[in-house]
């Protein structure tokens, strides 16, 4: 079904979601629609690769803690504003979404950053001229990658929607994710050992226990001791 309509997740919804992203090793948090930006482009998700502070075990007062990636969504996703934007998408148009796949699509885009991506730093690209070319191609091919990733996720095996960029531009996104394959490495896809900890209670980013509405998320025996230091933290 596609309707116009604001989406908002669920307690159920996360849960699921956050159990998803915890097998790729990285944490899941919330945010509203239109908080993060980059170079003023607002998103509906990010992926951040830096270490974040993560609880061990929510449900205890005396907890242990680490450092993780994490992933994040829009608390609220307007449908119609996500679709207008999806058929400027670099390649596959978003508006083709039906509303119960897009909280799916945008979690699972952010998945396929970390699993499916070209290094972002370029790692070993030494050469003036192949850095400045890479550059110009690596942003919006990482995105047609992890929209690749995303599909193949929700309609396993089905032919991708193309906006009017990716219909007109099928040669050039190829030459360019050749180009970037033979001077960038890869990320390597996150290794199985590393998941994170199974459980509603278990490895919970400390940004979604920094107040009592956010931990309720995580759900309700949430130690009050971990909301107070998040609290102080964030």
């Amino acid at each position: 079904m596609k309707s116009n309509r604001t989406i908002r997740v669920t307690k159920t919804k996360y849960r699921e979601l956050a159990e998803r992203a915890k097998r790729f090793g990285m944490g899941l948090t919330l945010m509203k629609y239109g908080e993060d930006q980059t170079e003023g482009a607002i998103h509906w998700g990010l992926y951040s690769p830096w270490a974040m502070l993560i609880c061990n075990n929510a449900a205890k007062a005396e907890t242990t803690w680490s450092e993780r990636a994490l992933i994040s969504i829009a608390s609220e996703i307007n449908t119609e504003e996500l679709r207008a934007c999806g058929k400027t998408r670099p390649e596959l148009d978003w508006s083709c979404l039906e509303d119960e796949e897009l909280e799916d699509f945008i979690v699972w885009h952010e998945i396929g950053h970390r699993q499916d991506n070209f290094d972002f730093w370029m790692t070993g690209v030494l050469d003036a001229e192949v850095t400045s070319k890479c550059r110009a191609r690596l942003r919006y091919i990482n995105e047609i990658l992890a929209d690749r990733f995303a599909w193949e996720q929700i309609r396993p095996g089905s032919p991708m929607p193309l906006t009017e960029f990716g219909k007109a531009n099928c040669e050039r996104i190829a030459r360019d994710l050749d180009y970037l394959g033979q001077h960038v490495k890869k990320n390597k896809p996150a290794d199985p050992s590393r998941a994170m900890a199974p459980g509603q209670y278990r490895d919970i980013p400390a940004i979604m226990l920094k107040t009592p509405e956010l931990a309720s998320y995580i759900g309700p025996r949430v130690a009050p001791a971990v909301i107070a230091r998040c609290a102080k933290t964030w």
